[in-house]
């Protein structure tokens, strides 16, 4: 392959997860032409249209978003095929990561600063959110996600469990009728979490003499982000469902009390996903095995 048009495909990726060619080339520390003149020189060489260009957004086109993908995973094998020769097991530069909220606040930032002790060399741009992210209009390396994931265009990778947990404040439970069955649950205040995007409610699910069994409840509230839902439950607003990491704190201070002990909530999956469409760059690889060890030891 010519240097040039490899060049250009890391210029490309670039113009993608920024948005937009000014902030690419401020990015590369290039200037505006170059980044222009090399988006130019791909599609002229794969004689395809790569973005739709407005004045005031640029869109992937269908055969752009596919070079994308190609790219990435191109230009991470030629980054792993350097760092392979390196006598280091440090990884460098920066990688781009969303969590969810609830694995962000209370796993994994509390314990990144023994990875960061691992990795010195490494920038981690971290965003936090419940939602689904697009890898690759977000410029993201790799997101992780709880629960059940559908069909997606990424590649998972699961990285293990996480606890659930229905709870309520003393005060909601001190108010109203006793709960002994998850019929029950029908008759109190619930709160729901849905997602933001496809505004679907997540269904409650429990373990019923052997079984997963899944519900839909009226609820009084609905909430689409974890913080919001461990606010409305220590305010006394209802009954919720959600992580433990997130309410254990909670928990063990009497703040928030487990109802329904005798069905349980069945754990999460959680897995990791990325945008390749072969093996994972080493950066994501490594990322993953400590998530891995992280979720081993919660």
């Amino acid at each position: 392959m010519k240097k040039n048009l490899l060049e250009a495909m890391r210029i490309f990726v670039n113009i993608v997860e920024t948005g937009s060619m000014a902030k690419a080339a401020e990015r590369l520390s290039l200037h505006r032409p170059a980044v222009t003149l090399a988006l130019q020189q791909l599609e002229q060489a794969l004689d395809v249209r790569l973005l739709h260009r407005t004045t005031r957004k640029l869109d992937l086109s269908p055969e752009g978003r596919a070079f994308y993908h190609r790219c990435k995973s191109i230009l991470a094998d030629i980054e792993e095929t350097f760092d392979s020769f390196k006598d280091t097991d440090r990884l460098q530069g920066t990688m781009r990561i969303d969590l969810p909220v609830v694995l962000a606040n209370s796993l994994v930032v509390p314990s990144l600063h023994a990875f960061f002790q691992q990795h010195p060399d490494l920038q981690l741009v971290l965003t936090s959110t419940d939602r689904l992210t697009d890898l690759v209009a977000e410029g993201l390396d790799c997101t992780v996600r709880i629960g059940e994931l559908g069909n997606l265009d990424y590649v998972a990778r699961p990285l293990g469990f996480v606890e659930m947990v229905t709870c309520a404040s003393p005060a909601y439970l001190d108010s109203h009728a006793p709960l002994q069955q998850i019929s029950d649950l029908e008759q109190h205040d619930i709160i729901n979490f849905f997602n933001s995007q496809n505004r679907q409610v997540m269904d409650w699910q429990f373990q019923q003499s052997g079984q997963k069994v899944r519900h839909q409840f009226p609820s009084k509230m609905l909430v689409d982000d974890s913080d919001v839902l461990l606010s409305a439950a220590l305010a006394g607003l209802g009954i919720v469902q959600g992580l433990r990491l997130s309410f254990q704190p909670y928990l063990e201070s009497g703040k928030l009390v487990p109802v329904l002990l005798r069905f349980p909530v069945p754990p999460k999956k959680v897995s990791l996903l990325y945008p390749y469409h072969q093996h994972p760059p080493r950066k994501v690889r490594i990322l993953g095995d400590w998530l891995e060890e992280l979720l081993q030891k919660k």
